[in-house]
């Protein structure tokens, strides 16, 4: 019982991290395109971006930290640390920063 239990929550985790085609615009991942309606396309998928990276990146090595846990700054500072650990260019990091901000503390 316990082991379906955090399959489901790892199945549900995933699913809000990464979206879901099956749960359309649910997710609380989703760039809020209505409320940053100033927000240019690019950024739109610049943020889209980061949030596959941060899905496919950072999980690799720890549990996917969201974008609530730390403020803008502290982002800031650790995606300077992970830089040359992940081999990330600027651009990346830049993708990763939108994406974590957006939602940050």
């Amino acid at each position: 019982m316990r082991r379906i239990f955090f399959g489901i929550v790892t199945i549900v985790s995933l699913t809000i991290i990464i979206g879901s085609p099956f749960i359309s615009g649910a997710s609380g991942g989703e760039p809020k395109v209505q409320q940053q309606s100033a927000m240019s396309t690019t950024k739109i998928s610049d943020i889209k971006q980061g949030k596959q990276m941060a899905a496919a990146r950072c999980i690799s090595c720890h549990r996917f930290y969201f974008p609530r846990e730390y403020s803008p700054t502290q982002w800031g500072m650790i995606l300077e640390r992970k830089k040359n650990r992940l081999s990330l260019t600027n651009a990346q990091i830049e993708k990763l920063f939108l994406y974590f901000k957006r939602d940050a503390k």
